[in-house]
């Protein structure tokens, strides 16, 4: 007989969602605009560290490496941090490396492909996008928000078939730059929706603070 122990550990998942629609009859172009804002947000100031991308294009996913703050498990414990030139100009400086990108696809048996880590992988990802925008099924980029300097199972940036928040939206025509719900609380959650908004020239939805308990 084979006796398995699992720890299981309370995780809160809830989600602050800030979808930003699209508009225009050309769904390529919409797309392709798209990626132009997801790329300014994520090579601003307002995005601290890019963890992890993957997007599945015309039945391919394309993932790259996935990082985060601190270990993924104690076995791991000894695994330093990311502090080379690359690593800052890729936005993964000071993040430990969790696992591959073929660890998400392999693990759901989609044929998977990969790419460079942090910002250079998602520019690869989105030069990919753009070269044909119809086959993008579903895009997800792990980012860590500065004005919250931590990052949850909440904190990404979604379009299509990967954001459960606005699953029902198959037109493809907007992107959610979700964030966790109890970053509603921190004294840079206003000012980040309003520099978010000033960025993307687009209303960027918000929560009241003070409605939260």
């Amino acid at each position: 007989m084979i006796i398995r122990y699992t720890v299981v550990s309370p995780v809160d998942c809830t989600s602050d969602p800030h979808p930003v629609a699209y508009t225009g009859r050309v769904k390529e172009k919409r797309i392709v605009q798209m990626m132009k804002d997801i790329l300014d947000v994520c090579v601003s100031d307002l995005v601290s560290h890019v963890r992890v991308t993957h997007a599945d294009i015309g039945g391919v996913r394309y993932a790259s490496d996935s990082y985060g703050l601190g270990a993924l498990s104690t076995k791991d414990n000894n695994q330093k941090p990311a502090n080379s030139d690359e690593a800052v100009r890729n936005k993964v400086a000071g993040l430990t490396f969790w696992h591959d990108g073929k660890y998400d696809g392999e693990e759901s048996g989609v044929k998977t492909r990969e790419v460079p880590p942090g910002l250079s992988g998602l520019k690869e990802i989105i030069k990919i996008i753009n070269k044909d925008p119809t086959k993008l099924e579903g895009l997800t980029v792990g980012v860590i928000w500065k004005f919250a300097g931590d990052h949850s199972c909440s904190d990404y940036i979604n379009v299509g078939t990967h954001d459960d928040d606005c699953r029902d939206q198959s037109g493809l025509h907007q992107v959610n730059y979700r964030s966790q719900d109890y970053w509603i609380s921190l004294p840079g959650y206003l000012p980040w929706c309003d520099a978010m908004e000033e960025l993307l020239g687009k209303s960027f939805p918000r929560r009241n603070p003070d409605s939260v308990e």
